[in-house]
């Protein structure tokens, strides 16, 4: 709310310098400019205890510390795992982790998942990565063919 607060103060000082900017013929671009400049000077001087409250409140929430927000939908799906855990008590929920799949399997669209290539492990390289007209079926320069006899000397 503190951020908010001072977003408004600054807002309410910056719109009616600018539009003063605006009537004296100054131009929108130089409005705008001496608007948040001296706004910014009005708000650095005047406003101090509200600048602190709102530092305070962004360094809380970006903080490690702070409780993450979660929507309507995953507070619904907590709900619920924490029910069917409580009521079973042999079951384990752990959805941080996304399940394996296994080589070939198939996917959500029923496609075969992996491919010829075995997966790398963590932190490397695949060999053929960089050679490019392998793992695409493709070569990196393909002549076009041209009606004139010209362009085609030239290829």
């Amino acid at each position: 709310m503190a951020f908010f607060k001072y977003f408004l103060i600054r807002a309410a000082v910056f719109v009616p310098l600018f539009v003063i900017f605006v009537l004296l013929g100054v131009g929108l671009i130089f409005s705008a400019l001496f608007a948040a400049v001296i706004a910014f000077c009005i708000s650095y001087l005047f406003f101090r205890k509200q600048r602190d409250a709102a530092t305070e409140q962004m360094r809380n929430r970006f903080s490690g510390k702070a409780k993450p927000i979660r929507t309507s939908t995953e507070l619904a799906d907590a709900d619920a795992e924490d029910s069917l855990v409580e009521a079973h008590p042999d079951v384990v929920v752990n959805s941080d982790v996304r399940p394996k799949t296994q080589p070939g399997a198939a996917g959500r669209d029923g496609q075969q998942q992996g491919g010829s290539h075995p997966a790398p492990a963590a932190g490397q390289i695949p060999k053929d990565f960089l050679d490019w007209p392998s793992w695409t079926g493709q070569t990196c320069y393909q002549p076009r063919e041209s009606t004139s006899p010209a362009a085609n000397r030239m290829l």
